[in-house]
């Protein structure tokens, strides 16, 4: 009955924010392995706000994470000098193609350096 919506665990929030921090680092590990190609995951780790795209999309699950992963490879073969800026705007449209629950939290931050900072 108190695990209701929003419940952050009480007196065991930190046990699970850490269970929580270790098994989507996981995940994100290895969506990384089966999705980006080489130079997208040379890209994502340089880029805070395509760092969190991602972060955000293991979240989200293994098909969006792989259904963004192929679209920004695609633009990055496509044009190989694109900007990070040019590839974190592509991200934030393919995520507003999609029914994601805050996607405009996520937009934001992925554009606001100082927020990705705090963030991280």
């Amino acid at each position: 009955k108190k695990w209701t919506h929003g419940f952050k665990g009480g007196e065991h929030e930190s046990e699970l924010r850490k269970l929580t921090i270790e098994i989507m680092k996981k995940n994100y590990e290895r969506n990384v392995s089966n999705y980006f190609t080489p130079e997208l995951k040379k890209r994502v780790e340089k880029s805070p706000g395509l760092t969190l795209h991602f972060s955000y999309a293991t979240w989200n699950g293994p098909g969006f994470f792989q259904k963004f992963a192929k679209s920004m490879a695609e633009k990055i073969k496509q044009n190989p000098n694109i900007s990070d800026k040019e590839l974190i705007e592509s991200g934030i449209a393919d995520r507003s193609r999609t029914g994601l629950f805050g996607k405009d939290k996520v937009a934001m931050a992925m554009r606001d350096k100082n927020l990705i900072n705090n963030i991280a």
